[in-house]
């Protein structure tokens, strides 16, 4: 049976048979939802999935045929705050304009996988103990060895964004490492870009007054802003000897 409905927000566990397929039409739109073990779902998938609610919306299409195909389930609160996060990351980067609302077709190992992401991963562990070390940058040549540890860093990405960001030389990075940052999958956590991946490969830029002019977090188009970080918090982070190290 087909029902239709307003918004997707009239789509709750209550309305969904467990293991059946169920269908909908939203304003003219045809959706499939199933199977599924609706009664982990919450109260709809718009609950569950917040992002859906925003610009990230666009991509319901693609979500569903997801789920039609099996490349996508939603059968507990972690698939749904997966889903959640792998719509914050895409909100914020170049991909949110490449991908049409079907992600041009492409299954959904290759959408994360072109993100960088590694959401099948276990929940990272943190260790009881972290340190952090700061690397002075000097130059382009001096942020390759990162390039594999932050895939969407411009200034890694680009010498021209580096020397941008840099004002050609006038201002300066730095470079906090955890010493767990290698170890740590590209697995978006609850509390992204302040996660443990965001917090292990912190960027601060620096004048040659000693202002800080940003804090960024290796997840970068997650932060939204140039300044992640407060400088108190940065602070509090790494420790107040190395704050002031690099601000000496």
């Amino acid at each position: 049976m087909v029902k239709t409905i307003k918004s997707i927000k009239e789509i709750s566990a209550d309305s969904l048979e467990p293991g059946s397929l169920s269908y909908y039409t939203i304003e003219g739109q045809f959706v499939q939802l199933g199977p599924t073990r609706c009664e982990n779902i919450g109260c709809s998938l718009v609950t569950s999935v917040p992002r859906l609610q925003g610009p990230a919306g666009k991509f319901l299409p693609g979500i569903r045929r997801w789920i039609k195909e099996g490349d996508l389930s939603l059968n507990d609160d972690r698939d749904c705050e997966q889903l959640n996060v792998f719509l914050h990351i895409i909100e914020d980067h170049p991909a949110f304009y490449f991908f049409d609302e079907d992600f041009n077709g492409q299954s959904r190992e290759f959408v994360e996988s072109s993100l960088c992401l590694d959401l099948s991963a276990e929940p990272y562990q943190t260790p009881s103990e972290v340190s952090y070390k700061a690397v002075k940058i000097d130059s382009y040549s001096d942020v390759l060895p990162y390039r594999e540890y932050a895939p969407d860093w411009c200034i890694i990405l680009s010498e021209e964004a580096y020397n941008e960001h840099t004002r050609y030389g006038k201002d300066s990075f730095y470079f906090l490492e955890r010493s767990d940052m290698v170890n740590i999958p590209r697995l978006p956590g609850s509390a992204l870009p302040k996660d443990d991946y965001g917090l292990s490969l912190i960027a601060v830029c620096v004048s040659p007054t000693k202002e800080i002019l940003s804090i960024t977090s290796r997840w970068n188009y997650g932060d939204d802003q140039d300044c992640f970080l407060s400088p108190l918090e940065l602070e509090e982070i790494i420790g107040e000897k190395i704050f002031k190290n690099i601000l000496h």
